[in-house]
Protein backbone atom coordinates (compact mmCIF):
# COMPACT_ATOMS: atom_id res chain seq x y z
CA UNK A 1 0.00 0.00 0.00
CA UNK A 2 1.18 3.54 -0.55
CA UNK A 3 -0.01 6.84 0.80
CA UNK A 4 0.28 9.37 -1.98
CA UNK A 5 -2.54 11.88 -1.92
CA UNK A 6 -5.26 11.64 -4.55
CA UNK A 7 -8.43 13.58 -5.25
CA UNK A 8 -9.22 16.17 -2.55
CA UNK A 9 -5.97 15.20 -0.75
CA UNK A 10 -7.41 11.77 0.11
CA UNK A 11 -5.02 8.89 0.80
CA UNK A 12 -4.60 6.56 -2.17
CA UNK A 13 -4.26 2.80 -1.61
CA UNK A 14 -2.53 0.42 -4.00
CA UNK A 15 -3.56 -3.18 -3.35
CA UNK A 16 -1.05 -6.05 -3.61
CA UNK A 17 -3.02 -7.44 -6.58
CA UNK A 18 -2.20 -4.33 -8.66
CA UNK A 19 -0.51 -5.04 -11.98
CA UNK A 20 0.28 -3.00 -15.08
CA UNK A 21 -2.60 -4.77 -16.87
CA UNK A 22 -5.12 -4.24 -14.04
CA UNK A 23 -4.41 -1.16 -11.92
CA UNK A 24 -5.90 -1.77 -8.47
CA UNK A 25 -5.39 1.73 -7.05
CA UNK A 26 -8.20 3.51 -5.18
CA UNK A 27 -9.02 6.43 -2.93
CA UNK A 28 -9.16 5.10 0.62
CA UNK A 29 -12.88 5.91 1.02
CA UNK A 30 -13.76 4.07 -2.21
CA UNK A 31 -11.85 0.98 -1.09
CA UNK A 32 -13.36 1.03 2.41
CA UNK A 33 -16.88 1.20 0.93
CA UNK A 34 -16.15 -1.72 -1.42
CA UNK A 35 -14.66 -3.88 1.35
CA UNK A 36 -17.62 -3.25 3.64
CA UNK A 37 -19.84 -5.11 1.19
CA UNK A 38 -17.69 -7.88 -0.28
CA UNK A 39 -14.03 -8.01 0.79
CA UNK A 40 -12.76 -8.13 -2.81
CA UNK A 41 -10.73 -5.82 -5.00
CA UNK A 42 -13.26 -3.78 -7.01
CA UNK A 43 -11.08 -4.06 -10.15
CA UNK A 44 -9.81 -7.62 -10.35
CA UNK A 45 -11.91 -9.45 -7.76
CA UNK A 46 -9.02 -10.73 -5.64
CA UNK A 47 -10.46 -11.74 -2.25
CA UNK A 48 -8.88 -10.34 0.92
CA UNK A 49 -9.31 -11.80 4.40
CA UNK A 50 -10.62 -8.84 6.32
CA UNK A 51 -11.64 -8.84 9.96
CA UNK A 52 -15.34 -9.48 10.26
CA UNK A 53 -17.84 -7.62 12.40
CA UNK A 54 -17.41 -9.94 15.39
CA UNK A 55 -16.35 -8.41 18.72
CA UNK A 56 -13.50 -9.98 20.71
CA UNK A 57 -14.50 -13.22 22.40
CA UNK A 58 -13.70 -16.88 22.93
CA UNK A 59 -14.93 -20.14 21.45
CA UNK A 60 -14.36 -23.57 22.97
CA UNK A 61 -15.74 -27.04 22.32
CA UNK A 62 -16.11 -30.13 24.48
CA UNK A 63 -17.73 -33.53 24.17
CA UNK A 64 -21.16 -34.04 25.70
CA UNK A 65 -22.58 -37.35 26.96
CA UNK A 66 -26.06 -36.86 25.47
CA UNK A 67 -27.18 -37.16 21.84
CA UNK A 68 -28.70 -34.71 19.39
CA UNK A 69 -32.14 -35.94 18.36
CA UNK A 70 -31.84 -37.89 15.11
CA UNK A 71 -28.18 -38.80 15.81
CA UNK A 72 -28.42 -41.69 18.32
CA UNK A 73 -25.35 -43.12 19.99
CA UNK A 74 -22.77 -40.59 18.80
CA UNK A 75 -22.84 -38.00 21.59
CA UNK A 76 -22.71 -34.25 21.19
CA UNK A 77 -20.10 -31.55 20.74
CA UNK A 78 -21.02 -28.56 22.89
CA UNK A 79 -19.69 -25.23 21.61
CA UNK A 80 -19.31 -22.44 24.13
CA UNK A 81 -19.01 -18.77 23.11
CA UNK A 82 -18.20 -15.92 25.51
CA UNK A 83 -18.12 -12.21 24.65
CA UNK A 84 -17.48 -9.56 27.31
CA UNK A 85 -19.06 -6.12 27.25
CA UNK A 86 -16.92 -3.57 25.42
CA UNK A 87 -16.59 -0.48 23.26
CA UNK A 88 -17.34 -0.75 19.54
CA UNK A 89 -14.42 -0.56 17.11
CA UNK A 90 -14.34 0.84 13.55
CA UNK A 91 -15.73 -2.41 12.03
CA UNK A 92 -18.81 -2.20 14.29
CA UNK A 93 -21.98 -0.18 13.56
CA UNK A 94 -21.43 2.54 16.22
CA UNK A 95 -17.69 3.01 16.86
CA UNK A 96 -16.93 4.38 20.31
CA UNK A 97 -20.30 3.30 21.77
CA UNK A 98 -20.57 0.56 24.41
CA UNK A 99 -22.05 -2.85 23.55
CA UNK A 100 -23.32 -5.79 25.59
CA UNK A 101 -21.52 -9.10 25.49
CA UNK A 102 -23.12 -12.52 25.70
CA UNK A 103 -22.59 -16.17 26.56
CA UNK A 104 -24.04 -18.72 24.12
CA UNK A 105 -24.00 -22.49 23.69
CA UNK A 106 -24.47 -24.36 20.43
CA UNK A 107 -24.55 -28.07 19.65
CA UNK A 108 -23.51 -30.40 16.83
CA UNK A 109 -23.60 -34.19 16.83
CA UNK A 110 -20.27 -35.94 17.37
CA UNK A 111 -20.32 -37.60 13.95
CA UNK A 112 -18.69 -36.82 10.59
CA UNK A 113 -21.23 -34.08 9.70
CA UNK A 114 -21.01 -32.53 13.16
CA UNK A 115 -17.21 -32.44 13.04
CA UNK A 116 -17.37 -30.79 9.59
CA UNK A 117 -19.82 -28.23 11.02
CA UNK A 118 -17.44 -27.60 13.95
CA UNK A 119 -14.47 -27.00 11.61
CA UNK A 120 -16.57 -24.58 9.59
CA UNK A 121 -17.75 -22.73 12.73
CA UNK A 122 -14.14 -22.52 13.96
CA UNK A 123 -13.09 -21.00 10.62
CA UNK A 124 -15.97 -18.52 10.74
CA UNK A 125 -15.08 -17.58 14.32
CA UNK A 126 -11.39 -17.06 13.50
CA UNK A 127 -12.41 -14.85 10.57
CA UNK A 128 -14.75 -12.77 12.77
CA UNK A 129 -17.97 -13.85 11.07
CA UNK A 130 -19.87 -15.86 13.71
CA UNK A 131 -21.31 -12.94 15.71
CA UNK A 132 -21.81 -9.20 15.23
CA UNK A 133 -23.04 -6.21 17.19
CA UNK A 134 -26.60 -5.23 16.41
CA UNK A 135 -30.20 -5.36 17.59
CA UNK A 136 -31.44 -8.55 19.23
CA UNK A 137 -34.49 -9.97 17.49
CA UNK A 138 -35.42 -11.74 20.75
CA UNK A 139 -35.10 -8.90 23.27
CA UNK A 140 -35.10 -5.78 21.07
CA UNK A 141 -31.89 -4.63 22.78
CA UNK A 142 -29.64 -2.42 20.60
CA UNK A 143 -25.83 -2.56 20.60
CA UNK A 144 -25.61 -6.14 21.78
CA UNK A 145 -23.75 -9.22 20.57
CA UNK A 146 -25.98 -11.27 18.24
CA UNK A 147 -25.60 -14.29 15.93
CA UNK A 148 -24.30 -13.70 12.39
CA UNK A 149 -24.35 -17.38 11.46
CA UNK A 150 -27.28 -19.49 12.64
CA UNK A 151 -26.47 -22.38 14.94
CA UNK A 152 -28.29 -25.07 16.89
CA UNK A 153 -28.92 -23.99 20.48
CA UNK A 154 -30.87 -27.13 21.40
CA UNK A 155 -30.31 -30.84 20.95
CA UNK A 156 -34.02 -31.42 20.27
CA UNK A 157 -37.11 -29.61 19.03
CA UNK A 158 -36.33 -29.57 15.31
CA UNK A 159 -35.39 -26.66 13.05
CA UNK A 160 -38.21 -24.34 14.13
CA UNK A 161 -36.89 -24.43 17.71
CA UNK A 162 -33.18 -24.15 16.67
CA UNK A 163 -32.62 -27.84 17.40
CA UNK A 164 -32.29 -31.31 15.95
CA UNK A 165 -33.23 -33.31 13.96
CA UNK A 166 -32.42 -31.10 10.98
CA UNK A 167 -30.99 -32.95 7.97
CA UNK A 168 -30.30 -29.71 6.04
CA UNK A 169 -28.30 -27.99 8.81
CA UNK A 170 -24.80 -28.61 7.39
CA UNK A 171 -25.88 -27.47 3.91
CA UNK A 172 -27.44 -24.27 5.29
CA UNK A 173 -24.38 -23.64 7.47
CA UNK A 174 -22.09 -23.99 4.43
CA UNK A 175 -24.30 -21.57 2.46
CA UNK A 176 -24.33 -18.97 5.24
CA UNK A 177 -20.57 -19.22 5.66
CA UNK A 178 -20.01 -18.92 1.91
CA UNK A 179 -22.25 -15.82 1.85
CA UNK A 180 -20.10 -14.36 4.66
CA UNK A 181 -16.89 -15.06 2.65
CA UNK A 182 -15.61 -17.60 5.18
CA UNK A 183 -12.57 -19.17 3.56
CA UNK A 184 -13.07 -22.87 2.89
CA UNK A 185 -16.85 -22.79 3.35
CA UNK A 186 -17.57 -24.85 0.26
CA UNK A 187 -14.58 -27.18 0.66
CA UNK A 188 -15.60 -28.78 3.94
Amino acid sequence: MFTELGEDDEVVVRLPCCTAAVPCIFNKSTLEAAFRTQGKCPSCGTAYGLPGPQPAGTMSAKLGAFDCEGHPGVGTIEIDYTFSHGIQLPQHPNPGMPYSGTHRKAYVPNDADGRRALRLLEAAFMQGQTFRIGKSVTTGEENTTVWCIHQKTRTDGGPTRHGYPDPEFLQRLQSECAAANVRGALEI
